[in-house]
């Protein structure tokens, strides 16, 4: 048998990097991949791969492949999804839950940000992290002043008529997340609804606040893992025996 890896792992989240230290725990041969433009590629341990984009990925000697990519990058047909597909190489999608509302939540939920007019008020002051794709739709929203989040710091002018960055690494609290509100007068929040733990505490803000949220629906697309518990219960299925 070749010693080259034999999962591999198209990383992207929490959860991928939780489930290679466990393939790593158990002994199995592990091959991750991240994009060029991804933070990840910077602060991975040394077995990635950084790709310029999942169009360029090439498998090698793969026993198993499994997306565990953010769940807005997720929509996409890949090669590598085909090729497993083609070859009968047993594919995974792990693809973490939607944040679900709560008591005191004021959300409304939307399947693109094209339809945020049809829900945001003229003149509001929104906090937002739907990512650049996202802004083009922000500039139709009618006298809003918008302040744009981004985890790295850039000299991009800011492409909204009203609005500015906020440049913050994060990881964020919800202490954080509640002073930053009041101190910008934060009325209404945009943010992608992508799940998971880390971008939770402005939800949790918004709702001791009492601040609406409008929360942009991802991809729908079939995931066979919701937890890197399921994934390797999928993995040892395959792989072990």
């Amino acid at each position: 048998m070749s010693d080259a890896p034999l999962i591999h792992l198209l990383a992207g989240t929490a959860e991928a990097r939780a489930l290679s230290a466990q393939i790593s725990g158990v002994g199995w041969a592990l091959q991750v991949h991240v994009t060029e433009a991804s933070r990840l590629a910077q602060s991975w341990p040394g077995q990635a791969v950084a790709v310029r984009s999942w169009q360029d990925m090439a498998l090698r000697n793969a026993r198993c492949v499994i997306d565990a990519r953010h769940p807005f990058d997720q929509g996409d047909a890949l090669p590598v999804e085909a090729w497993a597909r083609a070859h009968d190489v047993p594919f995974l999608r792990l693809r973490r839950p939607a944040w679900r509302p709560g008591p005191g939540d004021r959300w409304a939920c939307l399947p693109s940000e094209h339809l945020l007019p049809q829900v945001v008020p003229r003149g509001m002051r929104l906090l937002t992290a739907t990512g650049r794709d996202g802004l083009r739709a922000m500039r139709r929203l009618k006298d809003c002043y918008i302040f744009v989040r981004q985890l790295d710091p850039h000299p991009r002018p800011f492409p909204l008529p009203r609005g500015r960055w906020l440049f913050d690494p994060g990881p964020f609290t919800l202490p954080q997340e509640m002073a930053l509100m009041r101190k910008l007068r934060i009325d209404g929040i945009v943010v992608r609804n992508a799940g998971g733990q880390g971008a939770w505490p402005k939800l949790a803000a918004a709702r001791r606040l009492g601040v609406p949220v409008v929360l942009i629906d991802p991809p729908r697309v079939s995931a066979q893992a919701r937890t890197v518990e399921e994934a390797m219960v999928w993995l040892r299925q395959r792989l072990d025996g």
